[in-house]
């Protein structure tokens, strides 16, 4: 996962919703449109 061009995060959809604050909330934004 990348946050300003840096990669801050990696790991598959179950990995990256429990240690990854930022993938939480782009996650839980898509989910609710």
């Amino acid at each position: 996962m990348l946050n300003n061009g840096q990669i801050v995060a990696s790991g598959n959809h179950d990995y990256l919703i429990e240690h990854s604050e930022l993938y939480r909330e782009i996650n839980q934004s898509q989910t609710e449109q």
